[in-house]
C-alpha cells in the first residue's frame, strides 16, 4: 500500500514538472526572446542602414521619412496607451530627429503598453511589425526584415540599391534605385539621376598597361583640353583594394553648369578601368554639406 503512494506521489511529481517545463516552453514562444522595443527598434536600424547606402541627399531624404514614420507610429501608440490606462514601463529609443543636422539619435520616451501595439510575436522567432503604413515580418535570430504590405515594398524598393555587371570585362557596382542606364556598351555605362544632374560614368581601355601615373597624367590633360575651366582639387592613391587605385576630384564647366566630380582609375590585369562620378553642385550642398554626386566606388568589385 505505501509503494502504491509513493509511486503515486512520484507519477504526479513528474507529471507537474511536465506541465511546468509545457509552461514554460509555451511562454517562451509566445513572447520570444526580445522585447518589442528591441524588434522595433531593431527594424528601424536596419532600414536607416539601407537608406544610408543611398548616400547624400538621397540617403537623407529617405532617413528622413523613415524617421517621422517610425517616431509618428510611436507617438501615437503612446497616446493610445495612455487613454486605455495600459502603459507598462517607460523606456528610451534611439530614433533619428526627422531635422537635418540633428549631431546625436533623438531619445523618444514611451511605455511599452504603446509598444505591444506595434509589435506582436508570432512564434518561432518571428514578429510583426506595424509602423505607420508600413508592415514587416522580423526574424529575431537573423535579423532579417521583410516586406508584408506593397507600402513596405515599396519602401524597400526605395532604399535598396540596384547592381550593375559587366560579364564582358567582368565588374560589378551599386547604383541608386531611381537611377536610369541611359547608355551601354561592351565595356562601360552611363547611369543618371531622375533630373540628370548626377550620373556614374565607367569606361575600359583594355591596351595593356603598367604605369598608372602616366595613363592618370595623360586623361587630366585630355580632360583640360576637353572641359572649360577645369580645376583638380585632390589627387590621392588607395592601397586598400589589392590592385592599384588612383582618384582625383576636380571640378569643370559642362552644358553652362559647373560639375563636381570624383574620378577613379583602376589598373587591373593590365587594363584600366575608370569610373567617374559628377554631379551638379546645390545650395542644399553649401548649407548641409550632404552632396548629390554618388561614389560606386565601394561597391565596385570584379566577379571571379
Amino acid at each position: 500500500m505505501g509503494e502504491r503512494h509513493t509511486m503515486k506521489r512520484y507519477l504526479i511529481l513528474i507529471l507537474l514538472i511536465l506541465v511546468l517545463a509545457s509552461l514554460l516552453i509555451s511562454s517562451c514562444r509566445e513572447h520570444g526572446a526580445l522585447t518589442e522595443k528591441q524588434v522595433i527598434q531593431m527594424t528601424y536600424d536596419y532600414l536607416i542602414a539601407k537608406a544610408e547606402q543611398l548616400q547624400g541627399v538621397y540617403a537623407e531624404g529617405e532617413k528622413i521619412i523613415i524617421g517621422w514614420g517610425f517616431r509618428n507610429a510611436v507617438l501615437e501608440a503612446n497616446e493610445k496607451a495612455i487613454e486605455k490606462d495600459d502603459l507598462g514601463e517607460l523606456v528610451e529609443m534611439e530614433l533619428d530627429e526627422p531635422v537635418l543636422g540633428q549631431p546625436q539619435p533623438l531619445k523618444t520616451v514611451v511605455w511599452t503598453g504603446a509598444l505591444m501595439r506595434l509589435a506582436k510575436y508570432s512564434g518561432d522567432g518571428l514578429w510583426s511589425v506595424t509602423v505607420s503604413e508600413w508592415e514587416w515580418r522580423v526574424n529575431e535570430r537573423t535579423g532579417e526584415v521583410t516586406a508584408q504590405n506593397e507600402e513596405a515594398v515599396k519602401l524597400l524598393e526605395e532604399i535598396t540599391l540596384k547592381t550593375y555587371c559587366n560579364n564582358e570585362y567582368s565588374y560589378c557596382f551599386d547604383y541608386p534605385p531611381s537611377w536610369v542606364v541611359i547608355n551601354q556598351s561592351i565595356s562601360g555605362v552611363l547611369i543618371c539621376s531622375p533630373d540628370s544632374k548626377s550620373n556614374v560614368l565607367t569606361e575600359i581601355n583594355d591596351q595593356h598597361y603598367t604605369d598608372l601615373n602616366e595613363y592618370v597624367l595623360a586623361k587630366v590633360s585630355w580632360l583640360k583640353d576637353f572641359f572649360h575651366e577645369v580645376e583638380i582639387n585632390e589627387s590621392t592613391d588607395i592601397h586598400d583594394k589589392g590592385y592599384t587605385v588612383k582618384r582625383i576630384e576636380y571640378t569643370c564647366l559642362a552644358g553652362g553648369q559647373r560639375w563636381d566630380n570624383r574620378h577613379y582609375f583602376v589598373l587591373y590585369e593590365g587594363k584600366v578601368y575608370e569610373i567617374v562620378s559628377s554631379a551638379v553642385p546645390t545650395a542644399f550642398e553649401e548649407y548641409h554639406s550632404l552632396s548629390p554626386l554618388y561614389d560606386p566606388f565601394d561597391s565596385f568589385r570584379f566577379q571571379p
